[in-house]
């Protein structure tokens, strides 16, 4: 029988230096996961901040309503104060120049028509009434015949 050999050389050389190209680049892999990781724990913090944040935002926003609230109950307040201290002034100015509360009563609600009827204000109506009043003249443009 003859007997054959089979000799097998490895070279180590290059499966070692293969072997350390692998090692570096899991490492690199490795660090980018870290690095991944730690982002997405930073995402979460600061969405957890920002959930924090809006929920204090609504809280403030949240008690602001009933001061707004308060505040526009005293505007509307303080509106129709002013609106019937106007009225008053302006009805009294009436009763000055038609002698009466009667004949005031009854310019003035025609003056409130006119001046829903036109561009002029209830106050520009009034105050046009008595200066017409003062100088004489009556509603319908003719002079006023003394008594």
């Amino acid at each position: 029988m003859s007997e054959s050999k089979l000799v097998v050389t490895i070279d180590g050389s290059q499966a070692e230096s293969s072997a350390r190209r692998l090692e570096g680049e899991l490492g690199k892999l490795e660090r980018a996961g870290t690095q991944a990781a730690d982002s997405v724990g930073k995402v979460g913090d600061q969405s957890e901040q920002s959930v924090s944040k809006m929920d204090r935002l609504k809280g403030v926003v949240g008690s602001l309503g009933p001061m707004l609230g308060a505040l526009a109950a005293a505007g509307i307040t303080r509106a129709f104060v002013s609106i019937a201290t106007e009225t008053d002034r302006l009805r009294g100015q009436l009763e000055t120049m038609t002698g009466s509360a009667d004949k005031a009563g009854i310019a003035f609600k025609a003056l409130e028509g006119f001046a829903a009827k036109t561009p002029f204000s209830l106050e520009q109506s009034v105050e046009a009434f008595v200066k017409l009043k003062a100088l004489g003249l009556t509603e319908a443009g003719k002079e006023e015949e003394e008594e």
